[in-house]
């Protein structure tokens, strides 16, 4: 964060972790609580990758206050996962909660996508542009199968 009291998108390579090569580099922390209620953990990640238990919610936040992006939380079949989110932006950074309707599944693989909502491309609150992302989130334990669809009656 600058030294001077300005906004997070002003600390220029504070924020970003530095520019390689002139391109912005993402700096996140995530969250996650756990299916038994338990208090929220602190989960860190190297390689936009990370492992947690089953979770019935997350928190991911960065320092940088965006302006045209979407975060959405998709499951081992690329689908949406259909969840409650809540998204706050201001000077201290972006922060996304999601509470997906159904705690992430054992076994299983997630991905959590960062891109432009309107542009092509992810822009902080002072117009800078953000490479997409992506953070790949695998649940541990085992998979449980899914259930079978409901046989139709015939009549």
């Amino acid at each position: 964060m600058a030294s001077d009291g300005g906004s997070a998108a002003d600390a220029g390579a504070d924020v970003d972790g530095g520019l390689d090569a002139g391109v912005r580099r993402w700096d996140w922390s995530l969250r996650v609580k756990p299916t038994d209620g338990g208090v929220w953990l602190d989960l860190p990640f190297a390689d936009d990758a990370v492992e947690c238990d089953p979770a019935s919610a997350l928190e991911l936040s960065t320092p940088v206050p965006l302006a045209d992006f979407r975060l959405r939380l998709f499951d081992w079949r690329d689908a949406v996962v259909v969840s409650d989110e809540a998204v706050n932006v201001d000077d201290a950074g972006t922060r996304w909660l999601v509470e997906p309707t159904r705690p992430l599944a054992p076994g299983r693989s997630y991905s959590v996508r960062l891109e432009a909502q309107r542009g092509a491309d992810v822009l902080d609150a002072l117009g800078h542009a953000w490479p997409d992302w992506e953070l790949a989130l695998r649940v541990r334990g085992e998979v449980e199968p899914e259930p079978k669809p409901a046989r139709r009656r015939r009549r």
